[in-house]
């Protein structure tokens, strides 16, 4: 009996997406798969321990485990991709660009710090999910962590949407002239006056 055969004939594994392909991967030792938990939570059970019997089964099969441990409960964004991707970027552009991480910990977002930003010349915007980046990301790569404020959102996308947004408005060109953006409300740290239709 292969591995494949063994986990569901153990009940270790209920349900896949292309069974064909994944038992391959899986009895040639060729699967990469993750595991995530945290041993310091108060909902560590017998649960976990299974799970760490099902990752300690597959290695023994020649598969690799990507395990996630740590105090948080939700996943991570592995650093080795967004290396390459900043790398690939940094070679696209010619020069290194000034990458800023949507992050809770960052300075929150004003009017002042979009009117900073306007003034770069290549920005780009790492969107974190779930529980963020690994941390050697922000050590290596990021220049700037920035919030939009105190609350909780699935990711760093939308976040990010209103950081482009608001420097790109500030842009020569986008609007029609430079006096729609200026006397806009919190520009010059003020709200703009009321207005009305005819």
């Amino acid at each position: 009996m292969q591995i494949y055969e063994e986990l569901v004939a153990r009940g270790l594994i209920a349900q896949v997406t292309d069974e064909k392909e994944i038992r391959e991967l899986v009895n040639n030792g060729k699967a990469v798969f993750y595991i995530g938990f945290d041993p310091t939570a108060d909902s560590l059970h017998v649960g976990h321990f299974m799970a760490l019997c099902l990752m300690k089964r597959l290695q023994m099969a020649g598969n690799k485990p990507i395990v996630l441990i740590g105090g948080g409960t939700g996943m991570i964004m592995q650093c080795q991709p967004i290396f390459d991707c900043f790398c690939d970027l940094e070679k696209k552009i010619g020069k290194r660009p000034y990458l800023i991480y949507m992050s809770p910990q960052g300075k929150q977002l004003d009017q002042q710090k979009v009117k900073e930003l306007a003034k770069k010349d290549n920005i780009a915007i790492l969107c974190g999910h779930y529980e963020g980046v690994d941390e050697r990301v922000i050590e290596e790569l990021v220049d700037e962590e920035i919030s939009i404020g105190d609350y909780v959102l699935t990711g760093g996308e939308l976040p990010a949407l209103v950081l482009a947004d608001s420097i790109t408005r500030m842009l020569p060109g986008v609007l029609a002239s430079d006096e729609a953006f200026e006397e806009e409300s919190h520009y010059n740290g003020l709200l703009e006056y009321p207005q009305y239709t005819r």
